[in-house]
């Protein structure tokens, strides 16, 4: 995508690569979150199918669902174009929306990093009963 300025929030055509869902190894839509690094971003694979995952968000904008486990960080390279509606304009979520997913984006890092807490503790005490 040379020229077009990447907005966050906005739902773009990504080139994901190899990913273990079928469904994901082409080209898909995904909302693009910013990162530190300029050329880096995450990419939140969207589905028309409604998933019964927990962690997920339903985009108001066009009605698909955002399906956290499935998050990629991708380079600006791998953005191929963005989605444009009937009207001719850019699909973005708008900035309540946006502060949703962030949120609910946010609750699932904090559920994995505490799985994974629990792994470690769980692992560790495990050492302790068998020394």
């Amino acid at each position: 995508m040379n020229g077009l300025k990447i907005r966050p929030g906005g739902i773009y055509l990504v080139n994901l690569g190899r990913t273990k869902s079928p469904e994901l190894n082409s080209p898909h839509y995904c909302v693009i979150l910013k990162t530190h690094d300029r050329d880096l971003f995450l990419a939140l694979p969207t589905t028309s199918k409604s998933k019964e995952d927990e962690f997920k968000f339903i985009i108001p904008e066009d009605n698909s669902t955002c399906l956290f486990k499935h998050m990629k960080t991708i380079a600006r390279s791998r953005i191929i174009k963005p989605l444009i509606d009937y009207d001719g304009n850019q699909v973005i979520l708008s900035p309540d929306n946006l502060a949703d997913l962030i949120r609910d984006y946010k609750d699932y890092i904090e559920f994995l990093c505490n799985k994974a807490i629990q792994g470690n503790i769980d692992y560790t005490n495990s050492l302790q009963v068998l020394n």
